[in-house]
Parts: C-alpha cells; structure tokens; sequence
C-alpha cells in the first residue's frame, strides 16, 4: 500500500508578500494596467487568500501539525475556512471577516462563470454592495467617496487595498510577538 504525501503549501515570505503587494495595488488601481476584470478579482482574492494563510502560520505554534492544518489537503486548505478560523482565534474583526467572504464569492463568480463577466454583472455588482468601506476611506472628500461608492470595480479594489494593508500588518505583528523572549519567573 503506498501512502500519498501531502504537498506542503508553498507560501509567500512576508518581504515577498509586501513586495508582490505593492505591486498588485499598483496594477490594481492602474486603469492602463490592461489586467482584465476577471484577473483583478482571481488575483485580488489569491493574494488575501496568501496572506490569511501566512498570519494563520505566524500565529499557529511551528511544526508538522500547523503544516499539515494549512497544506493543500489540510482543515485549513480553502480560503473560506482560514478565514472563518482567523476570525475564531481574534486575528481579524467582524468587518474583514465579512469583507473576506464576500471578496470570496466575488471570486467565485468569476471562477465559476461560463461566460465572461466584469464587476458591472448583476451578482458581482450586488455582492460588491455588501462590501463595506474600510473607515480610512470615509475621510476622502464627498466627491471621491461618491465614485467609489458608484463603481463596484472601484469599491472591490478598495476594500482588497485595505484587506491587505490591515492582513499585513497582522502578519507582522504576529512575527514579533512569536520572536520576542519570554521570561519564566
């Protein structure tokens, strides 16, 4: 009887991941990008999808067992359950919780679509509705705000900028509490 190894899930280092960040923002708010509707949303929700998974690995203790939680067979294999378990264990709010499942469905509609589709298409456009904007966005002028709010493109990207502003700067804090001493007393 021959035994299947589990692949381990190959992820992203953290500096990788700030700088493929910094990169994906600026293809993703660059209009002349040329990166069509349906590689924003796949792309946008990989990338989360990533970071979920590396603040999960920051947080779990090292070794075999969170490998295999997060490998591409393990409990933590799909987005929508490391998501529902950073929720679980306080690394993220309500709020990106629920952001993360709808940049999840959004995903899904454009995956799973036969035909091609663009954030104008009916269930892509009212699953961004449910999308809410980050508060840091609340303090552009009225005008800007307007436009976001009108434009389920814009919104997506929006809330995927902040999701991975905030994703990141849990992962890094999660990599410092791992690595500062502790004292037994």
């Amino acid at each position: 009887m021959s035994r299947r190894k589990n692949k381990k899930v190959r992820l992203a280092t953290p500096k990788q991941l700030l700088e493929a960040h910094a990169e994906f923002l600026r293809s993703l708010f660059n209009k002349k990008s040329g990166e069509s509707d349906l590689a924003r949303a796949l792309i946008g929700a990989s990338f989360l999808d990533q970071q979920v998974a590396l603040l999960l690995k920051a947080h779990l203790i090292e070794g075999r067992l969170s490998n295999d939680l997060l490998n591409e067979r393990g409990l933590l294999s799909s987005f929508y359950n490391r998501v529902r378990m950073a929720r679980c264990l306080g690394l993220i709010d309500h709020e990106s919780f629920n952001n993360l499942c709808v940049v999840g469905r959004i995903r899904n509609c454009f995956g799973h679509s036969p035909l091609p589709i663009d954030f104008t298409d009916d269930e892509v456009a009212r699953q961004c509705n449910r999308l809410r904007l980050p508060n840091t966005l609340l303090s552009l002028g009225s005008e800007s705000l307007k436009k976001v709010r009108a434009s389920p493109k814009a919104k997506f990207a929006c809330v995927v900028w902040e999701l991975c502003r905030l994703l990141n700067q849990k992962i890094l804090e999660e990599m410092s509490r791992k690595v500062e001493p502790t004292t037994q007393k």
